[in-house]
């Protein structure tokens, strides 16, 4: 393995990594758009015929339901991916099903698959978590990583209300 590396003072900031000549650091793809939650048009929004009403800060933003019997809530995270998963991901090296295998071992219905939106890569997962379907998106970009996830009464619900979700602001944080 090689690194590139530019040092400004205490700082180092590694450019590119090589492993075996191809391309896996996070950080040689374009990072998200934006990262501040704040900047986002966050308006009531009407999903699955229920109004929505959000809460905005610069790393959460969530959609509550107002007019919901149950629990139907979507959470929207932005924080910065260290780990090397978006690096694995992108390599192959860690795969979806290995990500779903692991899944099952806490919970047998879950299922994963991946996806991939503007350049990011990632997966979503439907699943159950104390109780309540979840459906939870994991993207990745430049280092950069969105999570969000939707509890609703069902989880085809919850898949719903997450992919909409992203349809509605991905395109304002991962950009092109």
């Amino acid at each position: 393995m090689t690194a590139s590396v530019l040092r400004t003072g205490a700082l180092a900031m590694v450019l590119v990594v090589f492993v075996s000549g191809h391309l896996t650091s996070a950080q040689t793809t374009a990072r998200f758009k934006t990262t501040d939650l704040t900047t986002l048009k966050a308006a009531p929004v009407t999903l699955s015929g229920k109004t929505f009403v959000t809460r905005a800060e610069p790393k959460r933003l969530t959609y509550a339901c107002h007019d919901c019997a149950d629990l139907t809530a979507i959470d929207v995270l932005i924080d910065t991916s260290t780990d090397g998963t978006e690096a694995r991901l992108r390599s192959g090296e860690t795969r979806i099903e290995t990500i779903e295998q692991n899944c099952r071992a806490r919970e047998p219905d879950c299922r994963i698959t991946g996806i991939t939106v503007q350049g990011a890569t990632g997966w979503v997962s439907k699943t159950v978590a104390v109780g309540n379907p979840v459906s939870t998106t994991v993207l990745f970009k430049g280092g950069d990583r969105l999570v969000i996830r939707s509890i609703a009464p069902d989880i085809d619900a919850a898949y719903r209300n997450g992919q909409d979700i992203i349809a509605r602001i991905g395109p304002e944080i991962i950009g092109e």
